[in-house]
């Protein structure tokens, strides 16, 4: 059944498809932003315009000669299989163990009831093969594919901070606002703009705030890489400035709280850099007039120093005496409950629903799935193990416009902000950016055509004309240039 949102969103995969020649996963990153409007109603369930994007291009793409997945060489092997036997085992347990453990207690929306096969099952295993799809589709994407991609999914945090503020405007001054297209799903609850001690909560195109903050926390931790890893440019400042105002208006803990480690993974490892290869004189002023001024208006303000205390109170400091705060905390108490009461298995995929993502792996997938996924995360690690390597790299070498360990770094570590996200407060490991990002961190480093080992070229996959291997990867032939 169409919805409100049904004709504007074919209007912009078809708008997103002229624009990109076709990127299927630039399309899919942009639409899924707009989390709360539903492309196609099914019954009670709600396509996101993400999934009608991915299905959409699936079919052109199909349609138009059938795409060959070609690995480059190189590939973390041992990451790819270790997700993909997360992926077969969690859909296993969705078929096999609500029924081995039938009448178990599990939480589904908040409602305390025993464990049976249901069509959540199906749905969250449904959204899991397709972000394994999307995952394996990654793998198979140039690098300039890759990184436009990157590219889209933080024009795709602009464009829904921009409507947060469009939604504050319509909270403020009564301006139309189009509820209608945006809010359209009827799958979940869906919250407008409200006021928490005197300020007000935005959630943008999203059905609550906490889901927009963990979205943004993505796009401000890639453009933030960009910020301290390349030259400065205005457009980028504005932008990233605009995130931050729009993650702080969500009011929500999980976005500070994430926000708060990332800044301090950031200044130690960005710190480290700076004492090995010294700061741009530019950045150092932008930094220094951003943190004076913050510093100013935070206290010698009054009004500064009411606000200030009064975010810190709303989402911190009064969190565990609200509502949603005891209401999480027993779905982590019936989580554990359910994870031994499968013998640790877990009570299949799709089964319940926790706050924060280690206990939904554990009560779900149990130990066995938990470990596959976290053993999967921490092998994408191991190029950062090998002979001189580290994170920022105290060298590496380009060929062509794109460096495939710059982007494999801000994607690893934008992976590793948003699962800090999740751990806190977040649902099934299903987003497409999330899946994307694992991508790309298991196939950037791979795409380096050549390394430098000790002044000598080592090149991927051998041969007797290298060179040639090297353009087939649309990368340019030139000689390397070293950064130090």
């Amino acid at each position: 059944m169409v919805t409100a949102s049904t004709l504007p969103v074919l209007l912009l995969i078809a708008i997103l498809w002229r624009i990109t020649k076709g990127e299927m996963l630039s399309i899919v990153l942009f639409t899924s932003a707009f989390s709360a409007a539903s492309a196609l109603n099914l019954g009670p369930l709600g396509v996101e315009p993400w999934l009608l994007a991915f299905m959409i291009c699936m079919f052109f793409k199909l349609a138009l000669g059938t795409p060959t997945l070609k690995f480059p060489p190189g590939l973390n092997k041992t990451a790819f299989v270790l997700l993909i036997l997360f992926v077969l085992y969690a859909i296993g347990s969705a078929i096999t163990a609500p029924y081995l453990f039938q009448g178990v207690t599990v939480v589904r929306s908040g409602i305390i009831a025993p464990l049976t096969w249901s069509t959540s099952n199906l749905a969250q295993s449904f959204y899991l093969v397709v972000a394994a799809l999307l995952y394996v589709l990654t793998l198979s994407k140039p690098l300039e594919e890759l990184e436009s991609a990157v590219q889209w999914y933080i024009r795709a945090c602009v464009a829904a901070s921009l409507i947060a503020m469009y939604q504050l405007a319509n909270a403020v001054l009564h301006i139309p606002y189009p509820t209608q297209v945006l809010y359209s799903n009827r799958t979940y609850v869906i919250y407008n703009a409200y006021k928490i001690g005197g300020m007000w909560r935005l959630n943008g195109p999203f059905c609550e705030a906490s889901e927009m903050a963990s979205f943004l926390i993505v796009g401000i931790a890639l453009l933030g890489w960009e910020l301290l890893t390349t030259p400065l440019r205005l457009k980028r400042v504005a932008y990233f400035i605009l995130m931050i105002t729009s993650l702080l208006m969500t009011l929500s803990s999980l976005g500070y709280a994430s926000l708060i480690i990332m800044t301090l993974v950031a200044m130690f490892f960005y710190g480290y850099s700076v004492l090995r290869r010294g700061i741009s004189p530019t950045k150092f002023i932008l930094a220094l007039s951003l943190v004076g001024s913050v510093t100013i208006f935070c206290t010698l303000s009054t009004k500064g120093v009411e606000t200030v205390n009064k975010v810190i109170a709303s989402t911190l400091i009064d969190k565990s005496n609200s509502d949603s705060y005891r209401e999480r905390t027993a779905t982590h108490v019936f989580a554990l409950q359910t994870l031994e009461q499968t013998d640790y298995v877990g009570a299949g995929w799709g089964s319940l629903r926790a706050s924060g993502l280690a206990y939904i792996l554990l009560g779900t997938v149990g130990l066995p799935g938990s470990l596959l996924l976290l053993s999967f995360y921490l092998s994408l690690f191991r190029p950062l193990l090998r002979r001189r390597s580290s994170i920022l790299g105290d060298q590496h070498f380009e060929f062509g416009s794109i460096n495939g360990r710059e982007l494999f770094s801000k994607s690893l570590f934008s992976a590793t902000m948003l699962l800090c996200a999740m751990l806190i407060a977040g649902s099934e490991p299903v987003t497409p950016i999330l899946w994307v990002l694992f991508g790309i961190a298991t196939v950037a480093q791979s795409q380096h055509a050549t390394v430098a080992v000790y002044g000598e070229e080592v090149f991927a996959g051998g041969g007797s004309n290298p060179l040639s291997r090297v353009t087939a990867l649309g990368l340019s032939t030139r000689p390397y240039t070293r950064k130090t």
